[in-house]
């Protein structure tokens, strides 16, 4: 298949308004800075599919489609990939180079049938949408955190003060919650938990993310079981779609934190800088493009890629948080790797507009351990 270059790809894209482009299939609703309507690739009552003009991609949070302005033409309109090409290019005025024969030398792979893809797409968009009507339940059940264990956790062990978060919207407490295997066949726990609401960016509910907690010690639970692989199972467990959610945790702030964990970013909120957390650093800091550069001390591993891929969703700070701050908990296994993601966030927030720096905790330490220490 022959490739065009870079440069031109980026520069049709660049010039292309997908809202336009996608409004001329799909009835969309301006909605701040993005556009929403129904899916044109699952069946939906409720409008789960969202348009970034300004960021140049479209999302739908029911079934997961995502693409540019090309992968609609491909996959929204049919049209090979060469042929994509040449109608955007079309329309923004420019050449195609190599004219319509390299066009016609793009598209000699022949392009998949669309309807095996609409197909899965719906059937995948009705298990998210289950697993997130059940994960709603579960939250939407829980109580008060105040008085709980989860207050017990977060002031009582990680010492938190309770003005950071008793009054959050998004924490709740969970006496009996289930603690499912990776099969989500098996239940291996039944008890106390933290819940925390992931919020889309336009705030609809998108995961659960659960503490589960010890009562016998009010620490993180250690379960005794074993995964396939023969690793522990994590005290914390995600259920729903996470990928650029966040666990808004405090007030929205000119500056603010961004973290992994809820008890980093707590406390970090404690000594003054609202902090959201995104749950995994992927989320955290948003998908790597291509390969990171090899790594000096690990041979035959790659560090990760510090360029952003900005059509993949990774979690997003509110409008009005012009500076971000990214932390980085200082026992991490492997700091190089974690400071090439952390730099890859700040990229990512960079060509979003906002100013961004990012600080790691001293080696081996987390942000919860300064602030315990009297540090933070």
């Amino acid at each position: 298949m022959t490739r065009f270059p870079q440069a031109f790809l980026d520069e049709v894209r660049g010039r292309t308004n997908l809202g336009d482009l996608i409004a001329q299939k799909v009835r969309l609703t301006k909605a701040g800075p993005e556009f929403i309507g129904l899916c044109p690739f699952h069946s939906e009552k409720s409008p789960s599919f969202t348009v970034r003009p300004d960021k140049g991609f479209y999302h739908c949070f029911g079934c997961g489609a995502h693409g540019d302005a090309f992968r609609w033409m491909t996959e929204g309109c049919g049209l090979r990939f060469g042929e994509a090409v040449a109608a955007l290019a079309a329309k923004a005025g420019m050449d195609v180079p190599g004219g319509a024969e390299a066009a016609r030398k793009a598209d000699k792979a022949p392009s998949l049938a669309p309807l095996a893809s609409v197909v899965d797409r719906e059937d995948e968009a009705r298990k998210a949408a289950r697993r997130r009507e059940i994960a709603f339940g579960i939250w939407q059940g829980g109580a008060r955190i105040g008085g709980t264990l989860v207050e017990d956790y977060l002031t009582g062990v990680r010492r938190i003060p309770g003005r950071v978060y008793l009054g959050s919207p998004v924490l709740r407490f969970a006496a009996r919650a289930q603690y499912f295997d990776d099969d989500r066949k098996t239940v291996l726990h039944i008890g106390p938990a933290m819940l925390a609401a992931m919020q889309a960016v336009d705030g609809r509910f998108s995961a659960l993310h659960m503490t589960f907690l010890d009562p016998e010690t009010g620490e993180k639970l250690a379960l005794p079981q074993r995964r396939k692989n023969g690793e522990s199972y994590p005290a914390k467990k995600v259920l729903g779609d996470a990928r650029g959610a966040a666990i808004r945790l405090c007030r929205v702030a000119p500056h603010m934190g961004a973290g992994e964990g809820i008890e980093t970013c707590l406390s970090v909120a404690a000594a003054g800088t609202p902090s959201w957390a995104a749950y995994s650093l992927d989320n955290l800091t948003g998908p790597g493009k291509g390969q990171g550069a090899p790594h000096p001390l690990l041979a035959g591993k790659r560090l990760p890629s510090e360029v952003p891929d900005m059509e993949r969703l990774g979690m997003e700070m509110p409008p009005e948080c012009t500076r971000v701050t990214f932390l980085g908990d200082g026992d991490t296994k492997d700091l190089l790797a974690l400071e090439c993601r952390l730099r890859r966030g700040v990229r990512r927030a960079e060509l979003r507009g906002r100013m961004a720096d990012y600080v790691i905790s001293p080696r081996g330490t987390d942000f919860n351990d300064l602030l315990r220490r009297g540090v933070a």
